[in-house]
């Protein structure tokens, strides 16, 4: 039984770890956003907004931008 525990804290420890690196990754997403906001990127494709230009341009689900 132990060995299944000590497995069950192996996971969770590396389910941490990803969420971790997505908790990164989702902040370098967010400056990125800001940045094309700032350039007014959206606008320059013939979008009114950044979520409307995001979500089309690059394939993102709408919740994602806002």
């Amino acid at each position: 039984m132990s060995w299944f525990i000590r497995s069950i804290r192996k996971l969770e420890a590396d389910l941490v770890e990803v969420e971790a690196e997505i908790s990164l990754l989702r902040c370098e997403q967010i400056v990125l956003l800001g940045q094309l906001d700032s350039a007014r990127a959206s606008q320059a494709y013939g979008s009114r907004s950044l979520v409307d230009g995001a979500s089309a341009r690059l394939d993102m689900n709408r919740h994602t931008v806002c």
